[in-house]
């Protein structure tokens, strides 16, 4: 089909199509990218009113300035006196002198705005060690100061001051004190124990504990102790309820000397933090802990009192957990009273495994008495053997394990009470089961095979919660390689005659590590294995094909409908001939294919096709794409069902197909129709997306242009908007002078007639702009009126004789001004 010229002819008009789109694509892009954020639905309904006042709008700003020039030229050249008032400085000179000055308000402003300056209440350093570091101070020192005085989010352009490290980039509260206090230490300046501590507090976590710790360890000596004494102090209160937590974090401060040149303080600090932290217990397991805490320093003489007076006050009837915690305290003091309270909970296996901390702590406990040989063993064998044979297998393991790290002999014994059944090595929790294969590798003298077969049945026989790394991990413990156990699990299987299937994930698991050699010897066993069917095919169909086609071939005969969703990859047909045809998305739905397709591509390309078992894999394919050709009005094929076409095509034209000649037949037609057009076909879609993109494109030019439009009209408005405020400023700073000017002592000179000129003036000025004439003739005819109602002058001097008294003007006038 690809050699025809039908086929031919197909590409190249669908390359131009491509072609086409891909650049009216781009130009969409290009439209889109002008666009912006904008709406093309708000556009289209601005767009009639917005191009039929565009131009109007233009020709009114014209005019409006045009107007604007026009009074100012009216103004000098037919009034010249008014313009001389309106521009003359003499009389508004004297204005000057009526400005407060010298009285006492700005030293009062000042304090005020001084007032709002940031301070620090935790600042070692006064205002003026601030002002020299200000003017004078290398970058760490104004470092310094805008950690302690600025209010904005900064960035320092340094990590470190002298090897003290700071944050770059300090964020509020316990940051921004941190790099403060950092910043005094780096650059050598006094810091208080007091201020250590009260970084302390401002901490939030761990992490930010730790810095605190990290910058104490850094001072010198006596202050490291003064300051970790108070630190200690803050510890100490905020783990008043739980001294757990105070012992948490007073190992972190431990952590921090450890790595600093006073490490020789630790000693001391924890015998002060042991003598205030006492005040803290409430409980057995805080006593346990502080005394641990002692015992790892060397400091448990501290505590001897303490703690002998706190256990004589324990009632005599205890949980498990407080008779562990009492027994650890009691090892230190009376070693024959642990030993006897251990004695009483020994056998209450079950509670061992409760808590992940109570079973370590019981561990230590049982390590420290097994140190004393008064004491060895902890446990009488026999009554050990006897107590674990009532107990849970799982839990025998896990008591196996723990008594390994104590005593081996022990656990030895505990070990031989684990039972290696198949239904024993059923866990619920496949870490028992991976304990289990580590104490058997240790402890088992027998040989390992009996135990592994049994974990075998196991995995056949029951629902287990393992998976594949789980059986190899605890397989390979016992001396078994990953292929061998999967093999002996399969071969438990079949001889069972599969009446188990369980684990089906499991099993499928184990396929994959089987080698191409186990894989032939179990090809009967797969196919017979016909629950599993979807997994095994997948999983053979990348190991072995050969057991692969043995396979979906039994299932296709046995039970066809168990694969009848199954896809998988394609690796038998070669859409590349064909792909410059068709769409990518349309080529990646064939990336997987039906079983069926594949099991009927293999038989037709073999020697003896079984044509029965092909129908049955064809038939419901062919039978949907004939249906969906006859049903579709007009005629028309997708580019899926186009692939579909060729794939079936090429199937039933293999040298087995002779018995599908109609199929054949049917099928090139519907080739042939669809690359010729006589269908509707992929390219009648692309030329539907080219007349699309046309229309969307049209629209986009046409809302760019509107935008275009609105942007320029907007640009418009700025200039002229601009240029009116600065003439109407320049207009009312001509009134003020006029009014000023147009004032003279004796005949009209009070505030109310300086006020209703200069309305008068400006409002000349605003209804010259044309825009402002409605406000501006309004403001005249109000101006008018409250002349006539306010003023009370009789005499009102004309504009010349206001010039000629402007320049008759002198000191005289002044002085009059003065004295009034």
């Amino acid at each position: 089909m690809i050699q025809t010229d039908i086929f031919k002819q197909y590409i190249e008009e669908r390359k131009g199509f491509e072609n086409e789109i891909s650049i009216m694509n781009s130009k969409i892009e290009e439209q889109k990218k002008e666009l912006g954020n904008e709406t093309i639905g708000i556009l289209k309904k601005y767009s009639l009113v917005l191009h039929k006042i565009e131009m109007p709008i233009y020709v009114g700003f014209i005019i409006s300035l045009i107007a604007s020039i026009l009074y100012i030229v009216y103004l000098k050249k037919w009034h010249p006196c008014r313009w001389t008032l309106s521009t003359s400085c003499k009389t508004f000179s004297f204005l000057k002198q009526k400005i407060l000055r010298n009285n006492g308000l700005l030293p009062l402003i000042i304090v005020a705005l001084l007032m709002g300056v940031a301070t620090a209440a935790k600042a070692k350093t006064n205002v003026l060690q601030d002002i020299n570091m200000y003017y004078a101070g290398n970058q760490f020192e104004k470092g310094y100061l805008l950690c302690k005085y600025s209010k904005k989010p900064f960035t320092l352009d340094y990590t470190a001051v002298n090897n003290i490290p700071v944050i770059k980039q300090p964020g509020p509260g316990f940051e921004r004190a941190y790099d403060m206090v950092a910043h005094l230490i780096g650059l050598h300046l006094s810091v208080s124990a007091g201020e250590l501590a009260w970084l302390y507090d401002r901490a939030d976590n761990d992490a930010q504990r730790r810095m605190v710790f990290e910058l104490l360890v850094q001072l010198p000596k006596d202050a490291v102790q003064a300051a970790a004494e108070k630190v200690i102090d803050s510890i100490c209160d905020q783990g008043r309820r739980q001294v757990g937590v105070s012992i948490d974090r007073f190992n972190m401060l431990l952590a921090a000397l450890a790595g600093s040149d006073n490490r020789l303080l630790a000693n001391g600090l924890v015998k002060t933090f042991l003598a205030k932290a006492v005040s803290q217990i409430r409980d057995l397991e805080g006593l346990d802990a502080l005394v641990g805490l002692a015992v790892a320093n060397d400091a448990f003489e501290t505590l001897r009192e303490p703690t002998a007076k706190v256990l004589k006050t324990i009632p005599s009837r205890l949980s498990f957990s407080d008779t562990v915690y009492a027994a650890r305290v009691y090892f230190r003091i009376d070693k024959d009273m642990s030993r006897k309270l251990f004695n009483d909970i020994r056998l209450d296996f079950r509670k061992f495994v409760e808590s992940p901390v109570l079973t370590q702590k019981m561990v230590e406990l049982m390590q420290e008495l097994s140190g004393v040989a008064a004491f060895r063993p902890i446990y009488d064998t026999d009554s050990l053997y006897k107590s674990l044979q009532q107990q849970p297998n799982a839990l025998r393991v896990q008591i196996t394990s723990l008594l390994d790290s104590v005593d081996t002999s022990l656990a030895g014994v505990a070990y031989n009470s684990i039972g290696h059944d198949a239904g024993d090595l059923v866990f619920r929790d496949p870490k028992v089961l991976r304990l289990f294969a580590d104490m058997t590798a240790k402890y088992n003298k027998n040989g390992n095979g009996d135990i592994v077969n049994a974990l075998a049945r196991a995995v056949v026989e029951f629902n287990v919660p393992y998976t594949k790394d789980d059986v190899f991990k605890a397989a390979g413990l016992m001396g078994e390689k990953p292929e061998a156990f999967a093999e002996s699990v399969f071969t438990y299987d079949m001889s069972t005659d599969f009446k188990f299937n369980r684990n089906g994930k499991l099993f499928l698991s184990l396929v994959t590590v089987l080698t191409p050699q186990q894989i032939k010897a179990f090809e009967d066993y797969f196919a017979k294995k016909t629950s599993l069917a979807n997994g095994l095919l997948i999983v053979l169909f990348q190991k072995d094909k050969t057991a692969f086609y043995k396979l979906l071939e039994h299932v296709f005969a046995n039970a066809p409908q168990s694969i009848a969703d199954l896809r998988l990859p394609n690796e038998t047909f070669d859409l590349r001939g064909v792909a410059p045809a068709f769409s990518a998305q349309a080529l990646k739905g064939f990336e997987t294919l039906p079983a069926p397709v594949l099991f009927a591509q293999h038989e037709l390309a073999g020697s003896d096709p079984d044509i029965k078992l092909v129908r049955r894999a064809l038939i419901p394919e062919l039978d949907r794409l004939f249906r969906d050709f006859l049903t579709n009005e007009p005629k028309s094929l997708t580019e899926e069902q186009a692939i579909e076409t060729l794939i079936l095509l090429s199937i039933v034209a293999e040298p087995g197909g002779v018995a599908f000649k109609e199929e054949q037949f049917v099928l090139n037609k519907l080739a042939q129709d669809y690359f010729s057009g006589a269908v509707a076909n992929g390219n009648a879609m692309l030329r539907q997306a080219v007349a699309e993109r046309e229309k969307a494109l049209s629209l986009l030019q046409k809302a760019v242009s509107l935008k275009n439009s609105a942007i320029r009209l907007e640009i418009a408005s700025r200039i002229y908007s601009g240029l009116i405020m600065l003439y109407l400023f320049l207009g009312a700073a001509l009134s003020l002078f006029f009014a000023c000017n147009v004032l003279l002592p004796g005949k009209n000179f009070s505030l109310v007639n300086g006020t209703l000129h200069w309305m008068e003036s400006f409002a000349c000025y605003l209804m010259a702009t044309v825009i402002g004439l409605v406000p501006g003739f309004c403001l005249k005819v109000s101006t008018q009126f409250l002349r006539g109602l306010l003023v009370t002058e009789t005499v009102t001097p004309t504009l010349e004789a206001c010039v000629a008294a402007l320049d008759a003007q002198s000191p005289i006038v002044e002085k009059k001004a003065k004295a009034a």
